[in-house]
């Protein structure tokens, strides 16, 4: 027997619409938390096929070249690449990969602690961190 409109089933109930409401209050609540304790990065540490490119301060404006060292071997099959990092006004972007999708290059500028750029083609990480001293010593760069 067909049902009247009266006695079809109601998208929503009270408590349906309470437990949206409860669910928007939790998201809104940790979206807030995460802003607050949000950090602001102090270093940019780069990893090339996860190994230490070289870790830079971004309180000092640089362009990084990004390449593979002159140590391995290249061959026809491997042809070189190359991205270039600009760290500017405590943010680090990277504005040049010779990689085809470019990802990397439309991603925003990156400042707070576990913000990353990634090159997947390259194999290029770059990570905000919050590390700011090496030892007694303050440093600007390491390069290994």
């Amino acid at each position: 027997m067909p049902r009247s409109g009266s006695d079809s089933i109601k998208f929503f109930r009270r408590s349906d619409l309470f437990l949206i409401l409860v669910f928007l209050l939790v998201a809104a609540f940790a979206f807030g938390f995460m802003m607050i304790r949000k950090k602001e990065g102090r270093t940019v540490r780069v990893t090339v096929d996860g190994r230490l490119f070289g870790l830079y301060a971004l309180d000092r404006d640089r362009e990084v070249r990004i390449c593979p060292g002159e140590d391995e071997k290249q061959s026809s099959e491997s042809p070189s690449w190359e991205n270039i990092l600009v760290i500017k006004d405590g943010q680090a972007q990277m504005i040049k990969a010779d990689c085809p999708d470019l990802i990397c290059v439309k991603h925003k500028p990156v400042s707070h602690v576990g913000e990353s750029i990634v090159c997947l083609p390259h194999k290029v990480l770059v990570e905000v961190t919050g590390e700011e001293e090496k030892g007694d010593k303050k440093f600007d760069v390491i390069v290994e």
